[in-house]
């Protein structure tokens, strides 16, 4: 997907979310295929005490929580760590390094995005970002400047769903957003 500017303030965004939500975000990571025959891992958030990755927070953020563990997530570390993102745009952002960066997918690209997260309160039909890239509020560009991203969405019954939202390329002489949502749920506060 093309970007609508390549600023530094047009960065990946982990976690931004609206006043009521707090959730709790244990690990992060996308990868997409190089070719065919191989996968390569783009980008791994794991959210430790020491970050090695530049993340720049912002807003309400708590760190060294206890994050996913054994027994019930036996393949994570007994001693796993996450951040709580207390809303009101809590967040982390990350530079975009330009044009056709590790960030940038385009049509007909592949593309896997994995979330370990707590969620503790959402209302139906409120989105929540986990990661998206674009929509930085910033007054140097519109409010519709977002590439991707993908949310939880409040569902019926104290439920959520996975969202996937996206763009047209520019310059195809029209704009429209693509959402995608899931069939499936899980009930909120349980991960």
């Amino acid at each position: 997907m093309e970007d609508f500017d390549s600023s530094p303030t047009n960065r990946p965004r982990i976690g931004r979310f609206g006043a009521a939500l707090a959730f709790f975000l244990g690990g992060l990571s996308i990868s997409a295929p190089l070719d065919a025959a191989e996968s390569s891992l783009v980008e791994r958030w794991d959210f430790g005490t020491e970050e090695f990755a530049p993340l720049t927070p912002r807003g309400d953020i708590v760190r060294d929580q206890a994050g996913p563990r054994p027994p019930e997530f036996p393949n994570l570390e007994t001693d796993n760590t996450a951040v709580q993102l207390k809303g009101n745009g809590a967040r982390f952002e990350i530079k975009d390094p330009g044009p056709q960066s590790r960030y940038d997918f385009t049509n007909g690209d592949a593309i896997t995005m994995e979330a370990w997260i707590k969620v503790e309160s959402l209302r139906p039909g409120q989105p929540a970002y986990l990661i998206g890239k674009g929509r930085t509020l910033s007054p140097k560009f519109g409010k519709d400047n977002q590439n991707w991203s993908l949310r939880v969405v409040g569902g019926p019954a104290g439920q959520a769903q996975l969202g996937f939202l996206f763009t047209s390329m520019s310059g195809t002489g029209s704009f429209h957003w693509h959402r995608w949502t899931s069939d499936a749920a899980f009930q909120i506060s349980t991960g």
